[in-house]
């Protein structure tokens, strides 16, 4: 069986470390995948193939990933509303309306989207709506205050049954939460985790979630890692929570926001603000399956300061274990492909 990826990449991502020798990277489970060989080079829209046997089957229709955009050749300053993402397509949700393409401060390549928080403006969103009982999304995001940090900052958000459950993680002034609630029975958890977030720098969010089945148990996970652009951009587990997410059988996810909130007035301790620009960059969102393929710049996945799926991953494994990724070196260290299941 083959995986096949686009690298899509650019100047300030991995490109750069082109002719290092490829280590592929399995995190696996009960059987272990077999690679027989990785063919292509990594350079922007090259496709590298890794064959081998026993990735499982991913129960999509599709091996493309629910949604992959990196947001180039786009109008500067067009709305991206419900445009196509290079894979997939954004949808409408509340302040899908106000993003837009800019090429103010892109991430990797010349591009990004544009939420601009001002004037009023609290509310602005990359949008999509399915549903899910469970995904992985991977983003960046750049955050240019005005003044102040926001009394309540909500980096990304999930929806379902009618806005009655909501998973959302918010950043204060002076706090970090995350929040799992279903009105319905009045289920309500606040874990109080999470790193603050700075102006003008770069953040890089890899998010796991699965809904806990029966809907009643403690079965239900949400993970994420962040990067440390003051520790060389080091990944890092933010959290894993498992818990209760919802309260019935029938209550799933619908809506998943996107760069979501910047609250501008005061609260407690946190003094009103005059806004943000936030800009987010290289989206890679796949329903009902963690399984995906990264790309790092070190041989050892923990020590990897660059660990983005900066493709679009054709993968078909969808086992959601995850143990110490298991190496096949091809002479030297350097470029690695991530297959977390």
């Amino acid at each position: 069986m083959t995986t096949k990826f686009n690298t899509n990449l650019s100047t300030n991502s991995l490109i750069k470390i082109i002719g290092l020798s490829m280590a592929v990277y399995t995190l696996h489970a009960h059987s272990e995948p077999a690679i027989s060989g990785v063919n292509g080079s990594v350079a922007k829209d090259n496709s590298v193939t890794i064959s081998g046997n026993g990735f499982g089957q991913k129960p999509t229709p599709t091996p493309q990933p629910w949604l992959w955009d990196d947001f180039e050749d786009r109008p500067n300053g067009g709305y991206v509303g419900v445009n196509q993402a290079k894979i997939g397509q954004w949808q409408v949700g509340e302040g899908s309306n106000a993003v837009k393409y800019s090429t103010a401060k892109p991430h990797a390549g010349s591009m990004s989207a544009w939420h601009p928080f001002k004037n009023g403006i609290y509310n602005v969103s990359l949008s999509k709506n399915a549903t899910f009982s469970k995904f992985y999304m991977d983003y960046w995001f750049y955050v240019d205050r005005v003044d102040n940090n926001s009394r309540n900052f909500k980096p990304w958000r999930l929806y379902g049954k009618d806005d009655t459950i909501t998973y959302r993680y918010g950043l204060g002034c002076n706090y970090q939460n995350m929040n799992i609630d279903d009105t319905s029975c009045k289920m309500q958890h606040t874990y109080w985790v999470g790193k603050p977030v700075e102006g003008g720098v770069w953040y890089h969010y890899q998010v796991y979630f699965k809904e806990s089945n029966p809907a009643t148990t403690q079965t239900g996970r949400v993970i994420q890692y962040s990067n440390d652009p003051k520790q060389g951009d080091k990944m890092t587990k933010d959290w894993d929570i498992t818990a209760q997410t919802r309260c019935a059988a029938d209550r799933h996810l619908s809506q998943l926001r996107i760069g979501h909130y910047w609250g501008l007035d005061a609260a407690g301790s946190c003094a009103a603000n005059g806004g943000a620009d936030i800009y987010v960059d290289n989206v890679y969102i796949d329903n009902g399956t963690w399984a995906h393929i990264e790309l790092g710049n070190n041989a050892d996945y923990d020590s990897s300061t660059v660990r983005s799926p900066n493709t679009y991953c054709m993968v078909r494994q969808l086992n959601n274990h995850q143990s110490k990724p298991r190496q096949l070196q091809q002479g030297g260290s350097g470029l690695f492909i991530c297959c977390r299941r």
